[in-house]
Order: structure tokens, then sequence, then C-alpha cells
């Protein structure tokens, strides 16, 4: 993936999202936030919430979109704040050790 369309794709990501009511904030994380992406890597990006149940399908929507936009992958896991803070997965520990913050509320 050129940086050049990663910057765009990001970019895309950041306004959509940051359109989904109760969003706290948004994290990029895995291959992109390490730098070590290939071309045909997708982009991880954490989703913190206070709803859970709509921002699902309003980020399912989203990751469509910009990949039908991109032809990049996108792949939004979707948690509430809670279980951020409580640090309730490693995926969620995970993103908060190597990842960046694409929006925050």
């Amino acid at each position: 993936m050129l940086a050049i369309k990663l910057g765009e794709v990001l970019s895309r990501l950041r306004d959509e999202l940051s359109r989904i009511p109760g969003v706290r904030f948004a994290i990029v994380f895995g291959s992109i936030a390490r730098g070590d992406y290939r071309p045909d890597s997708d982009v991880d990006v954490l989703l913190v919430v206070n709803d859970l149940e709509d921002a699902r399908d309003m980020a399912r929507k989203i990751s469509s979109n910009v990949f039908a936009e991109t032809g990049v992958p996108v792949t939004v896991i979707v948690v509430s704040l809670d279980d951020y803070l409580s640090e309730r997965t490693s995926l969620i520990r995970k993103a908060k050790r190597e990842g960046f913050f694409l929006w925050k509320e």
C-alpha cells in the first residue's frame, strides 16, 4: 500500500468514524501502526464507543464504503469504553501498546 493511499484511507476513516454517535475515540493498530505493513495489508481500527449496537452497524457500513472507494480492506473492532479501560482482551492491550489515535472526542 502506498503511503499516499494510506493517508487517503486514514483521512476518510477519520471523517466517517467521527460521525458515529457516541464514539469516544478510534485507534489504528497492527501493521499500519507498527510501520511494517505490506501492499496487501488491511487497516485495523479499534473504535471505542458508548453504545455498541448502533456503532457496530455503522462501522460495518463505513468499512465497506472505504474499501469500495479505495480498495484497501478495513477492519473495525468496536468495544465499549468500560472494556477498553479495563483492558478486557489481549486485542485491546495490543491496540493500546502499539496503536495511535486516529480520532478523539
